[in-house]
């Protein structure tokens, strides 16, 4: 937004002289952007450390009862096809070895 002034003089009756001046606002927009960022952070910031998580209201004393069944089937069962799968990669490669040899 500007602001325009003029200033008409004369020194003598056959000149007129205008002095325009214009003066310039709104340069801190960026600047305004800014703060404005930090504000609405802060605010979220105060919104989840406050109110967002309100640990207080919830329920005392409630017992969680968590069970895991089978994963010690399942991990035995992994483990041995894993043993079986690295000593058949162990023959095949001494077989690979021997072929190689004998040609």
């Amino acid at each position: 937004m500007s602001k325009r002034n003029e200033r008409t003089y004369s020194d003598r009756p056959d000149r007129t002289y205008v002095e325009r001046r214009e003066e310039k606002s709104g340069g801190n927009v960026g600047l305004s952007l800014i703060v404005g960022g930090l504000v609405v952070a802060v605010g979220v910031l105060v919104w989840a450390l406050y109110d967002g998580a309100d640990v207080a209201d919830s329920p005392v004393g409630d017992d969680v009862d968590v069970s895991v069944e089978g994963v010690a089937d399942s991990t035995g069962t992994a483990a041995e096809d894993a043993d079986d799968s690295v000593g058949n990669a162990a023959e095949d490669t001494a077989e690979a070895a021997a072929d190689q040899n004998d040609n």
